[in-house]
């Protein structure tokens, strides 16, 4: 039935590519009207970051300053080419809430065609690539990513396409040739433009070529992959920030004591196998086993050592788990090298004839490394099915709890003050509020305090009274009253969101700075003038 179903939509002109992308487009849009239904009729992202390139790109375009608010250069986006993209569409067509959700269904579509165009290429047969182009959108999974509003779907495309050039390079007869070398340096462009990890894929490449002789092409790459950190670190310094991007110079893994630091860091990788990470670690041992199997074409075992070795770099300096979207390039690539290796022998297996290929010493040894693709890949498709399953639920999370907090923020009289926040996205998007972020990301003078470890009790105290701060929003875990933030603040009330999977935490307490505010604030919320959905609670304090 199944062999059937694709014979006649194959006849109707649709490919084993758009069969996959059909059924990824329905999942993405039933997983977004679900969704819509918990936020009362809005396209909410399951992440609040997703709100800080919107606003970012939005200032960018109406009043060329990069930043959450209009008159203030701050560097807290980590993706400087999607924040280009959006804030060229808003230039064209305006502002839109929609637009990152569309270019993120479009990024996934077509990284799924480079998925199918790939495995053509490395002889997979139609029913398989649709099985593969499948599971791979689920085991990415694409199904998070492209909830998130944010930039990954865009990096995993361009890191997929920069694979297939890497791949056409790698069996090319005559390596070196200046337009292959052009498209290869192009594609890192652009991946590391999206985000800085990508040196994490495009640096063993760059060695592999070097080890192959192909000199030219390796140094078009390295310098291509580099040339975006260079321009960004550049253009920040020159406004006053710093060489990185706020999020990676305060959340990023940077080992200190030296030589001896980084070692001890890189050991780490080993030894702290958590729930965050282990799927990483599951896709190494795979890439391994797949690259030790010399039945399997040169040019993808040597790309997926690489992609090894980018697992390790990610995994020494970067981040994992944060709803799936931080390593969502290591595991696109993985799979995608890992189907074209497998699918291939699988199918010379089929039938009586092929079955043979199971028999005698080497087939012992296939057998084993099967049954272990097959052992390792039962987690992968779990978390799979896991992640999916919170799409709909963190979707509401962040219009319970962001999206009303941008609410209230927007409907109350500031009189002049700003709000104090540790959670940027919707605030700055929606608020209209002129915002101190006590995290860092947005406020520039935070974030060089933190650098100096100079950022204690008494200096988020001046920082309150320097920049007029009227309310202080905060997860208490992160600035508990009486050990960061002063004393001296009044808390007015706590908004609460039930049933959390994706907030940070589940609580945010609203403070006062003084008397008279906090009476203020107090008649506001008792006379809010909308309603609050179900599943937010205001709970006021007196």
């Amino acid at each position: 039935m199944q062999d059937k179903t694709i014979m006649i939509m194959r006849h109707k002109g649709l490919s084993s590519g758009a069969i996959v992308a059909v059924f990824a487009l329905a999942v993405i849009c039933a997983q977004t009207l679900l969704g819509m239904r918990l936020t009362e009729g809005h396209w909410v992202y399951t992440l609040d970051d997703a709100y800080i390139h919107l606003a970012m790109a939005r200032n960018f375009a109406l009043h060329g300053v990069w930043g959450v608010s209009p008159d203030v250069f701050a560097s807290c986006s980590s993706s400087p080419l999607w924040t280009l993209l959006l804030s060229l569409l808003f230039k064209i067509i305006g502002v839109r809430d929609w637009l990152p959700g569309i270019l993120n269904i479009l990024c996934t579509l077509l990284s799924l065609f480079v998925v199918d165009r790939t495995l053509t290429d490395s002889g997979v047969k139609g029913r398989l690539r649709v099985c593969a182009g499948v599971l791979i959108f689920f085991l990415v999974p694409f199904t998070v990513i492209a909830s998130t509003g944010m930039e990954h779907c865009l990096h995993v495309l361009l890191t997929l396409v920069f694979l297939r050039a890497a791949l056409a390079e790698f069996c090319a007869a005559e390596s070196g040739g200046w337009m292959r070398a052009a498209v290869l340096g192009g594609c890192a462009f652009l991946m590391t433009a999206t985000r800085f990890e990508a040196l994490f894929v495009a640096a063993p490449v760059v060695a592999i070529l070097v080890l192959k002789g192909s000199w030219r092409t390796g140094a078009v790459l390295g310098l291509s992959a580099v040339l975006p950190v260079m321009l960004y670190g550049g253009y920040s310094l020159a406004q006053g920030g710093f060489f990185l991007p706020n999020s990676l110079v305060l959340k990023g893994r940077f080992p200190t004591g030296g030589v001896g630091g980084y070692v001890l860091q890189l050991f780490s990788v080993y030894v702290r196998v958590s729930l965050e990470n282990v799927h990483v670690h599951i896709i190494c041992l795979l890439l391994l086993t797949t690259a030790c199997y010399r039945r399997i074409p040169e040019k993808i075992r040597l790309l997926a050592l690489a992609i090894v070795v980018a697992c390790v770099g990610h995994l020494t300096f970067g981040e994992c788990g944060r709803f799936f979207r931080y390593e969502a390039y290591l595991m696109a690539s993985g799979l995608l090298l890992l189907a074209a290796a497998w699918l291939p022998i699988l199918q010379e297996a089929r039938g009586l004839k092929g079955i043979s290929v199971f028999y005698g010493t080497e087939g012992w040894l296939l057998s084993a490394r099967v049954g272990l693709l097959i052992f390792l890949a039962v987690p992968l498709c779990l978390r799979g099915l896991w992640a999916t399953s919170r799409v709909v639920r963190a979707s509401a999370n962040i219009y319970q709890q962001q999206w009303q907090m941008a609410r209230i923020c927007a409907s109350v009289d500031l009189a002049g003050s700003s709000i104090a926040i540790n959670d940027l996205g919707l605030m700055a998007y929606r608020s209209g509020a002129r915002l101190v972020d006590l995290w860092g990301l947005g406020t520039p003078e935070v974030a060089r305090l933190k650098v100096a470890k100079r950022y204690d009790k008494q200096a988020i105290a001046d920082l309150l009274v320097r920049q007029r701060v009227g309310y202080v929003m905060v997860f208490d875990q992160w600035f508990a009253k009486g050990r960061n933030l002063p004393e001296d603040l009044i808390l007015v009330a706590r908004l609460k969101n039930s049933k959390n999977i994706v907030c940070l935490q589940d609580t945010v307490m609203i403070y006062a700075t003084g008397l008279a505010e906090a009476n203020k604030l107090r008649e506001h919320l008792m006379h809010l003038p909308f309603k609050l959905p179900k599943g937010t609670i205001l709970e006021p304090v007196r």
